[in-house]
């Protein structure tokens, strides 16, 4: 079930609030290199509602809850990321956020946005916006996943990390786990009891 919005002049987004530190990872005009997207989409998965308040936490520091899209169009330069908080826990705890290419319908493989992103939430039932302009990692071909990192324990009753919402209607198997005892990705219909869920994870995209 995915959900493209309009097309947006780009000049909509400088005004966005960030939360990027330096990196150099991307393709942006921090290195120098020009802004060659000439317009921006919105690309999404999730209904914009969380069920049930549903949200989900990680066990694991280092532990990542990812969502893979499909550009409708490459090369794609990832310029800003939007993460929908639940209430629970410590939604203002610092979160990372990390970008990768994938082989079309697989698991997040090449990192294209390293550990020097970072963002959090205030109260939460909120969406955080993450300007990533400056990086402007870039897909030439294939899926572009885009995840959310637990850097802190959960602590006692999970409480001290924050919560990513999931929509669990209509879910469209774009969801991936990673688990740092392991290292391997696993998609989320293999993942507890709940089955299949859209993590509530939207990114803008540039062409």
């Amino acid at each position: 079930m995915t959900r493209l919005s309009f097309l947006l002049p780009f000049f909509l987004l400088l005004g966005c609030p960030t939360a990027a530190d330096d990196d150099d990872s991307g393709g942006g005009d921090d290195d120098g290199d020009p802004i060659w997207w000439t317009a921006t989409e919105e690309l999404s998965y999730d209904d914009g509602v969380m069920d049930g308040q549903n949200a989900t936490g990680h066990e694991e520091v280092g532990g990542q809850i990812a969502t893979c899209f499909t550009p409708p169009q490459t090369p794609a330069a990832l310029l800003e990321v939007q993460y929908y908080l639940g209430d629970f826990g410590s939604p203002d705890r610092a979160f990372g956020v990390r970008a990768y290419h994938a082989d079309p319908g697989g698991p997040p493989s090449s990192q294209l946005l390293d550990a020097g992103v970072t963002a959090a939430g205030t109260v939460g039932l909120e969406w955080v916006t993450v300007d990533v302009t400056d990086h402007a990692p870039r897909v030439d071909s294939g899926d572009l996943c885009v995840a959310m990192v637990w850097l802190n324990p959960p602590g006692d009753a999970g409480l001290q990390v924050p919560y990513l919402g999931m929509d669990d209607s209509e879910p469209d198997g774009r969801t991936w786990w990673l688990f740092t005892e392991t290292g391997d990705w696993m998609p989320a219909a293999e993942v507890g009891e709940h089955g299949d869920r859209d993590a509530m994870i939207r990114v803008v995209v540039g062409y």
